[in-house]
């Protein structure tokens, strides 16, 4: 997918599958922090991380019960009811990658 860097980041810059994020010289030169790499799949704290505000209350996010050995079924909810239920993994659905992958956990 356009912009795709790894299986866990992608560049919102690149508009070009010719110029990668990971090809970039400014991406090089700037250690990885030229403010265009981010996460497909941000908790509320990365996203507060990566964008210096705090992930809305009411922001669509994906949440699952990830057990040992099983995978997750990711279901989309707003971020203060999943706040509310508890759960323990919440991934914001702020980014073009849609739901994670069933084999996919947080970091």
């Amino acid at each position: 997918m356009l912009g795709e860097i790894s299986k866990d980041f992608y560049c919102t810059r690149s508009k070009s599958p010719v110029l990668s994020c990971s090809e970039s010289a400014l991406c090089k030169m700037q250690g990885w922090k030229c403010g265009y790499r981010h996460r497909k799949y941000p908790t509320p704290e990365q996203f507060k991380e990566e964008y210096g505000i705090d992930y809305p209350d009411d922001g669509a996010v994906y949440e699952a019960d990830i057990d040992q050995g099983n995978k997750p079924t990711w279901i989309i909810a707003s971020y203060w009811t999943a706040k509310k239920m508890g759960k323990r993994h919440i991934i914001c659905a702020c980014t073009p990658w849609g739901m994670p992958p069933s084999d996919w956990r947080p970091e």
